[in-house]
């Protein structure tokens, strides 16, 4: 075979999966409008949204390298629908240059795996000091639980700066505790169950400087990524139920965001909405889980940012959401602790 028809072959070939790559990058940022339930293939699109961004950036310099620019126009195209989606993860520095900080309230959302069990206390103390340094108001907890070494009273007395707490009580129930602590009352907490789920919410009510506000501290379904990868040995089937996982949890986080937009849509008070979603940005959870309300890292957010330790730090999967009619002064996210994931915090004026 010529060196010229083997030249060609690859440019068809080339040509074929950069067109498939623009295809699937655009199906992917339409996933948020649609319900995981009906449209799998898409809602995994949109999961793997940052993925495929990359991938067409990386496209676009290959072609330009080799100097067949008329199949940059596909990426091109992609890229240029989807430029409202990747706002949803990556914002300009010079779009919010004013984010230095001006409000008079934050809230912190963090999942704290269970305080890097069994090393529990010292991670928690670490964590308390930081939230103070930081002058968090209010902390949203997810996957709040200890061991016989680190008990609720423990973790109390460590958050002591923070003295109303709201702490499921559950014994029996195989539920994944969400927990808050605030330096305000917390009036009328509520534990949010999710049907054969093990995780769960928190809403309350919050009175800050004499306004009254609600308070949805979230934890949805969980990914069990992790409990696959160390539960089989066959990368084969490993990929296999991650993909069958990440579909299924995908339909029932869908199912979650809609039972805490009606706690949104019925409340007569500003609504702060935070936690783990455990869903990127570009997803029908997110945009259900929004609703009306304003996304702190859009507002006030710069740079790439991702919450989540893992999977070569791609993805945001925790959020804090705010009412309209509350103002975001400044907003991000910092590698601390030995989580999983990484601690959120907004500013806000009140």
């Amino acid at each position: 075979m010529s060196k010229g028809v083997t030249n060609r072959i690859v440019l068809t070939l080339g040509g074929a999966l950069t067109i498939l790559l623009s295809l699937f990058t655009i199906l992917g940022s339409i996933a948020p409008e649609l319900v995981p339930s009906a449209n799998s293939l898409i809602s995994l699109l949109g999961i793997g949204f940052p993925i495929l961004i990359i991938l067409n950036a990386v496209t676009i310099i290959l072609w330009a390298l080799s100097l067949n620019f008329r199949w940059i126009i596909p990426p091109l195209i992609a890229l240029g629908i989807s430029t409202s989606q990747i706002g949803h993860f990556f914002q300009p520095s010079f779009l919010h240059h004013d984010a230095i900080g001006n409000g008079n309230f934050r809230i912190a959302t963090y999942n704290v795996a269970a305080f890097n069990d069994p090393k529990g206390a010292a991670d928690a103390i670490d964590l308390a000091k930081y939230m103070a340094k930081q002058k968090v108001d209010v902390l949203c907890f997810q996957e709040f639980r200890g061991n016989e070494n680190l008990t609720d009273s423990m973790l109390i007395k460590i958050f002591k700066q923070w003295p109303y707490h709201s702490i499921p009580n559950i014994k029996k129930e195989l539920i994944i505790r969400p927990a808050i602590f605030s330096k305000y009352p917390i009036r009328h907490p509520e534990l949010i169950r999710f049907k054969d789920s093990k995780n769960g919410a928190i809403s309350c009510l919050l009175n800050i400087k004499g306004k009254k506000i609600l308070l949805l501290n979230n934890h949805l379904q969980t990914t069990d990524m992790t409990q696959i990868s160390h539960g089989e040995r066959s990368t084969e089937r490993i990929v296999n139920l991650q993909m069958m996982a990440l579909t299924h949890n995908s339909v029932k986080r869908g199912e979650q965001a809609r039972q805490i937009q009606q706690y949104v849509k019925s409340s007569t008070y500003p609504v702060l909405l935070c936690g783990d979603f455990n869903d990127p940005a570009v997803t029908y959870t997110y945009e259900t889980m929004r609703g009306n309300l304003k996304d702190g890292f859009i507002e006030k957010g710069t740079g790439y940012m991702y919450t989540y330790r893992y999977a070569h730090k791609l993805f945001r999967i925790d959020y804090i959401f705010h009412s309209p009619e509350l103002t975001c002064t400044k907003y991000f996210s910092e590698e601390f602790g030995e989580s999983d994931h990484y601690p959120v915090i907004m500013e806000l004026k009140l």
